[in-house]
């Protein structure tokens, strides 16, 4: 994250280490003493390098001179793997500074301090370490503590671990994005102003998620409401159910039975309204069921006096009326008959 406030100081340590892409120069002794003993170590980089580490280098100059840091920092690391180079690491750093991955530059430079000691001068020991101060005002040390274990970190869409950390990270300064992530549970997620060269604590509560949802079923005055095979209300029922598919069923004297399975989701509502018609008799007429002492009675519709009427029949699938003999459609099969549920 760029920081205009730092910016001019840390091209000015920059500048002053001047080994950027050439690699630590050779120390010249003081006027009248003796050159000490030649040792490889000290060749600068560009020379010390040979074969395939020496051909990533130098691709990796070409990359960075043209503007593209991601590509000179793949040639550069490449490099150090294979050549084992601590002086690589500046060129990385370097990389990642024009990146403004400043998280990333500061562990670079203090390896690269602690490991290429012994090649470098005074003058660049004294210039990384300037470079070091000047990097740790762009960052802060971020600790994310989550109440449970296993969970996965990110900073801006970058993993950094799973809970618990071993310990804090560095993260750049500006609006960090924190997210916390783990199965079975609803993802935390909270935005974070880092000011630099501070000490940042987020604890991160996670909540389960549950496994069930929410059914609704209305329907018409006294329909008996069944959810999976079992009685639960008449005319409207809500309950929770667990996810998965759930059979439906909705019955009412002299109307034709609802039936259908319902897929119900994780924290999700879902409402089935239903309205039964009424069971159709042959010639188009419909019956009209009546509860009467625990049994029932049907009603013939457009009977002019509207009343009554037993019936005793060898055959119990005809009823005797005023207007002939009613036959009832082989619908009722699905109604079920007795004391109403």
């Amino acid at each position: 994250m760029r920081s205009d406030n730092h910016l001019p100081r840390f091209r000015c340590a920059l500048a002053a280490a001047s080994i950027l892409l050439c690699g630590p120069a050779l120390a010249q002794p003081p006027p009248g003493q003796p050159a000490p003993p030649a040792s490889p170590s000290r060749v600068p980089l560009a020379q010390a390098l040979t074969g395939a580490a020496k051909a990533e280098y130098e691709t990796g100059k070409l990359l960075y001179s043209d503007g593209d840091f991601r590509g000179a920092r793949i040639k550069f690391q490449r490099a150090h793997e294979l050549s084992g180079d601590p002086r690589l690491l500046w060129n990385i750093a370097a990389c990642e500074k024009s990146l403004r991955r400043y998280a990333s530059v500061l562990p670079l430079l203090e390896r690269y301090e602690r490991e290429a000691g012994p090649l470098l001068t005074d003058a660049e020991r004294q210039a990384t370490a300037a470079l070091i101060g000047e990097v740790k005002k762009l960052v802060s040390r971020l600790t994310v503590t989550v109440d449970r274990d296993g969970a996965e970190i990110f900073v801006d869409d970058e993993k950094i671990g799973a809970s618990p950390l071993p310990g804090p990270v560095l993260v750049d300064i500006g609006a960090r994005r924190i997210r916390v992530v783990k199965p079975g549970f609803k993802e935390h997620v909270r935005t974070e102003q880092i000011a630099g060269a501070t000490e940042v604590t987020v604890a991160a509560s996670l909540e389960e998620i549950s496994l069930r949802g929410q059914l609704v079923v209305e329907a018409g005055d006294g329909d008996a409401i069944a959810v999976d095979g079992r009685v639960v209300a008449q005319g409207r029922w809500s309950g929770p159910l667990p996810r998965g598919a759930h059979a439906v069923r909705v019955t009412a004297p002299g109307k034709v039975p609802y039936q259908a399975d319902v897929f119900i989701e994780e924290e999700k509502k879902r409402t089935l309204t239903v309205a039964l018609k009424p069971l159709e008799q042959p010639g188009g007429s419909s019956a009209t069921g009546l509860w009467i002492g625990g049994g029932i009675v049907f009603v013939a519709t457009g009977l002019a006096l509207g009343g009554y009427f037993l019936f005793k029949s060898r055959d119990p699938s005809t009823i005797p009326g005023i207007m002939g003999t009613v036959t009832l459609s082989s619908d009722l099969s699905g109604v079920r008959l007795g004391a109403r549920p």
